[in-house]
């Protein structure tokens, strides 16, 4: 896949958990290029740090969590675009740190972006408040977003982030009300990114080599009728969600049971980068 930004009509759009990788560190010097190297036109970060985008461009963030404190530089979720944001949100009633909107311009015109980080499924269980049974931060962060005009819009709409589950399930997990709840938040969007990595002897860690003839690693995934099986644990739960006036640019097959993605990879052979697989994509206005 060639550089978005020097192809007409389409839009280049990525999303990676960098797990608090710091640009100085010997991982984060690893990340940063790797995050750099698809040449997107928009990036979402979770748990990342503010210095491990590209060189230029614009960032905007979300707010803190007062129950999981991050040291300085840190943040739960980014957004950063080759061109200025407009219309950044701030005062919703959301959860404090894993939500972030705005619009920039784009290769297909004015596009509005959400950047989020859903909390995981023991969030203020074992850490933070310590006060809550498993999935149920996760939940009323679902029921809060659902009530934004993001998780309803229609146009030119990309939601991604870390979503901190499989799409679809896989056996028994997540379980099926996380799950259900999920999909109904965002019943009205498509998500270009659900279904099976093809890695091989069941690789979970990383991607394999880069794309023949580039240096960028790409996926297709894949989605049978079935489903995942319970064994099937090679999926993405970094994911980019979209309104259907965007279409995937790399759809093999009608139904889009087939995509391809380009991939950041948890490690390459010099080392791990992230315990996230991140994901990403173009997209043309259909």
């Amino acid at each position: 896949m060639a550089d978005a930004s020097a192809t007409t009509g389409k839009v280049r759009v990525g999303t990676w958990n960098t797990e608090l990788a710091k640009p100085s560190s010997v991982r984060g010097k690893r990340v940063r290029p790797i995050l750099a190297a698809p040449g997107c036109d928009v990036l979402c970060v979770t748990e990342g740090h503010l210095d491990i985008f590209p060189d230029g461009g614009y960032t905007i963030e979300g707010g803190d969590d007062p129950c999981h404190p991050l040291e300085e530089g840190q943040r739960n979720v980014l957004l950063w675009s080759k061109a200025p944001w407009r219309d950044v949100e701030c005062g919703l009633e959301m959860p404090t740190g894993g939500f972030v909107p705005g619009t920039t311009e784009t290769p297909i015109g004015r596009l509005t972006v959400a950047g989020v980080c859903i909390p995981w499924h023991f969030a203020c269980v074992a850490t933070g408040c310590k006060d809550r049974p498993p999935w149920k931060v996760h939940e009323d962060w679902l029921c809060a977003f659902k009530r934004t005009p993001y998780a309803t819009a229609s146009t030119k709409t990309i939601v991604l982030g870390d979503f901190n589950q499989w799409i679809p399930r896989a056996g028994a997990w997540p379980p099926r009300k996380p799950s259900a709840a999920l999909c109904q938040t965002l019943q009205g969007l498509c998500i270009s990114t659900r279904g099976k990595l093809p890695w091989k002897a069941g690789d979970g860690h990383g991607a394999g080599p880069p794309g023949r003839g580039t240096h960028l690693w790409e996926a297709t995934l894949d989605l049978d009728r079935e489903g995942p099986k319970a064994g099937d644990r090679d999926q993405l739960i970094d994911h980019i969600a979209h309104t259907p006036d965007l279409v995937l640019a790399r759809t093999e097959i009608r139904n889009g049971a087939e995509r391809t993605v380009g991939i950041f990879p948890r490690r390459t052979p010099d080392g791990p980068l992230s315990d996230h697989a991140g994901v990403w994509a173009d997209f043309t206005a259909g």
